[in-house]
């Protein structure tokens, strides 16, 4: 019996869980998958992917389970099946020729529910405001099955922000959030730091557009969010006048990104976010012989420019005394705008590295944020 039919026999007895382990090739990213039956309003399986540092998690249909186990069998020397009824144990030899073994089960493990694997800070089943308001969350506090994956951004963030809250230094901080756009994580940082740890904050979010703005405000009036404000306005063009702990700026486009890292410079503040998006300037300018050949696929030379970017910025915060770190903000499969630049003000104002100075002569590069503060 091949593969496929063996897993559609240990399906008829229904799979609770599965344990793909022992990698065919030392070079494959994932060192075992965990396949785990998922009981919600509608059932599926979680793929849970595991490098040696990080997990990936992947939602499949019942009705693809079993082509999704065969392809992903391939890269695994054995396969442990647990049913309602028997456990499964498969060893794959390398001509592909399945060797099977089963026993009844003793002890059959629950299917999990599809939030119990994370402690969230947010949590489900608690009622809040702004999760309800927002539509993300019945009155109830149960999370709308199809808002789950930003309910999960939600709680990501937050834990990014608790992390920072002692490098504030300051029981009453002033946040601006740079391109809040539809505010979500504005409303969640507001609720986190003012409703739950009763700290004395105040935030600003920032945007463009004046319809979002005069929406928002009146959502935070009805939610009695004293200490929150929306603003409109450009980035580039903002000022104020107080300093300014924290700043703040998710997803602001291309150059957008550069002005809010000068300012939150500037206000000399002791703690930065910011995701990137849309790298243009880089691109335009990269340039460098060896490399030709490379950058003549436009999606390498943006995947290779983007990074770049970010790394750059990071070098030229350095310069200005921050203790940058560069991170995967949520799971690529939930947005590809996944990379946080986070900074901590540890030390005073320096030089631009040598390597920075390098990597910009060798590859043609004026970034705006050297511009910005590195003006001379």
């Amino acid at each position: 019996m091949d593969l496929v039919e063996l897993l559609k026999q240990a399906q008829t007895e229904t799979i609770i869980k599965a344990i793909l382990s022992d990698p065919r090739q030392k070079t494959y990213a994932y060192t075992k998958t965990i396949v785990w039956r998922i009981d919600d309003e509608e059932s599926y399986y979680q793929f849970e992917a595991f490098t040696q540092e990080q997990a990936f998690h992947t939602n499949v249909k019942q009705e693809e389970l079993i082509e999704q186990m065969a392809q992903l069998a391939s890269h695994y020397k054995q396969i442990q099946i647990i049913t309602l009824e028997n456990e499964w144990a498969l060893r794959i030899s390398k001509k592909g020729k399945v060797h099977v073994t089963k026993r009844q089960n003793s002890d059959v493990p629950k299917a999990r529910k599809h939030n119990v694997e994370k402690a969230y800070i947010l949590k489900e089943g608690q009622p809040v405001d702004f999760l309800i308001h927002l539509g993300i969350m019945e009155a109830s506090g149960r999370v709308k099955k199809k808002w789950y994956d930003k309910f999960r951004q939600i709680n990501r963030y937050l834990e990014f922000i608790e992390d920072s809250l002692n490098d504030l230094g300051t029981d009453s901080p002033t946040i601006i959030d740079f391109g809040c756009g539809k505010s979500y994580l504005t409303f969640a940082l507001y609720y986190y730091l003012v409703e739950m740890k009763k700290i004395n904050a105040t935030i600003i979010g920032l945007d463009l557009k004046e319809s979002v703005i005069h929406n928002l405000n009146i959502l935070r009036q009805e939610l009695g969010y004293k200490q929150l404000d929306f603003r409109v306005g450009d980035i580039a063009m903002f000022e104020y006048d107080a300093s300014i702990d924290m700043v703040i700026s998710l997803h602001a486009c291309n150059l957008a990104t550069d002005y809010a890292l000068e300012k939150a410079v500037k206000w000399n503040a002791k703690v930065i976010m910011a995701v990137p998006c849309c790298h243009k300037e880089i691109y335009q300018q990269m340039q460098i012989k060896p490399m030709e050949g490379i950058l003549q696929y436009g999606l390498l030379k943006e995947r290779m420019a983007a990074l770049m970017t970010d790394g750059l910025r990071g070098e030229i915060l350095k310069s200005y005394g921050y203790e940058v770190q560069i991170m995967e903000f949520i799971d690529m499969e939930h947005t590809p705008k996944n990379i946080m630049i986070r900074a901590y003000k540890r030390h005073e104002k320096s030089r631009l590295s040598k390597s920075y100075l390098d990597t910009c002569r060798d590859y043609h590069l004026q970034p705006t944020l050297e511009r910005l503060l590195w003006p001379d």
